[in-house]
């Protein structure tokens, strides 16, 4: 099916103090074949030139969107993103990473092709020095995986070791996530790993794909590597609670073993 007129995709991007990284990202969006999306840019109190930059951007393209708003962290940020996102499906992009080119269309076909609630793509790491580890495979055959639940899909991930949570390595259909309530936790660090589990769970169609996309900076400076060991434990703790909270609540007894075991 040719999507590159049709696409309906917001891309929201969490904003903070990354000046030197945000015209690589924004601009990877404009390689993507014309295709239709709105682009939201969240500023979130950054202190650089980040906010100016965005503003730049939503001077010259319509389809471009800034907030700004006083420093709340990624959670917040992309909770602001989720309340004004108009299009059929919803994507993550980190300030600091890129979208390949022409690959969004791909992961919206495999969307349609099986009215996936969630569709997830493959990512590559790049560290400082430039250089790329491979990317991290969803599967290990193969391009396309059969639609399965996303219980059994994160179940399969997890047991296979090719689970990584993180939310910018999937497209999501927007009514799926407000079907489900899906909200960031605010406050805390490691909030990906609260997220991750509680969206792809409660799926009823997930598309596991190995369609490379997404570039994941190995950022040094980012707010992940320069926040306290203390305070980064006290996340992982209230994730942890959030996660048997959730399996508790959700999850058969035979997935809460698989989940509570991981």
């Amino acid at each position: 099916m040719d999507t590159l007129n049709q696409i309906d995709i917001s891309i929201i991007i969490p904003i903070y103090n990354v000046e030197k990284y945000l015209t690589v990202c924004i601009d990877s969006l404009k390689n993507q074949g014309g295709l239709r999306m709105e682009i939201i840019l969240v500023n979130d109190g950054s202190t650089d030139l980040s906010g100016k930059i965005a503003d730049e951007y939503a001077k010259k393209e319509e389809r471009i969107k800034v907030i700004h708003q006083e420093n709340g962290g990624a959670s917040a940020a992309r909770n602001v993103g989720l309340d004004i996102a108009t299009e059929e499906y919803i994507a993550f992009l980190d300030s600091d990473d890129w979208i390949k080119d022409e690959s969004l269309s791909l992961l919206y076909d495999e969307a349609v092709k099986h009215h996936a609630d969630v569709v997830m793509g493959n990512m590559w790491l790049c560290h400082q020095d430039g250089s790329m580890d491979k990317p991290f495979k969803c599967i290990s055959n193969g391009s396309i995986k059969e639609l399965l639940s996303g219980k059994e899909s994160f179940i399969e991930l997890v047991k296979t070791c090719f689970y990584l949570p993180t939310p910018v390595r999937y497209i999501y259909n927007r009514k799926y996530l407000h079907k489900i309530q899906a909200r960031f936790e605010e406050g805390i660090m490691h909030e990906d790993e609260l997220w991750c589990p509680i969206v792809l769970c409660q799926a009823e169609r997930m598309v596991i794909t190995n369609i490379e996309f997404y570039y994941y900076r190995q950022n040094e400076e980012s707010v992940m590597h320069t926040t306290s060991l203390a305070r980064r434990l006290k996340s992982l703790f209230q994730v942890t609670e959030g996660l048997i909270k959730f399996s508790d609540q959700f999850v058969s007894s035979k997935t809460s073993v698989d989940l509570r075991s991981w």
